[in-house]
């Protein structure tokens, strides 16, 4: 199955067991790092564009989001809000993954209270461990 932005989708299933993560970040390379760094312990959706994992988010359920916080069009913590609105996936922790060091927009995101906050470039070992912790 492909998803609008021509990235694969591998939904989770009953019966291999395994979390679904929904990846969501403009820059693909980060994408490939996050589904190569995780598709073994995990199924791995990668989305490029925050309005389009919203859309998939209406058939589909994840047990985490690592969500970009700087994307055109809807920037992560926008994203984040409209998905704390939804009473079917406010629940779902959010780990932000940023490249920002601004100290107003760090403070901003952890206002937000995400289950994590990852700068970029992205320690995998960092990565795996909050994911582990978080699901």
């Amino acid at each position: 199955m492909e998803n609008i932005d021509n990235l694969p989708v591998e939904e989770t299933s009953e019966a291999d067991g395994k979390k679904l993560i929904l990846a969501v970040d403009d820059d693909r390379s980060v994408l490939k790092l996050l589904k190569d760094a995780l598709c073994e312990k995990y199924n791995v959706t990668a989305i490029a564009r925050a309005e389009v994992a919203l859309k998939f988010l209406e058939a589909h359920t994840c047990d985490i989001i690592l969500l970009d916080y700087e994307m055109p069009v809807m920037s992560g913590p926008q994203f984040f809000e409209k998905l704390k609105e939804d009473p079917r996936h406010k629940d779902i922790p959010v780990v932000f993954l940023t490249g920002i060091s601004e100290s107003e927009k760090i403070k901003n995101v952890l206002s937000l209270k995400p289950a994590g906050y990852l700068l970029k470039p992205i320690d995998i070992q960092r990565l795996m461990t909050i994911v582990e912790r978080v699901i």
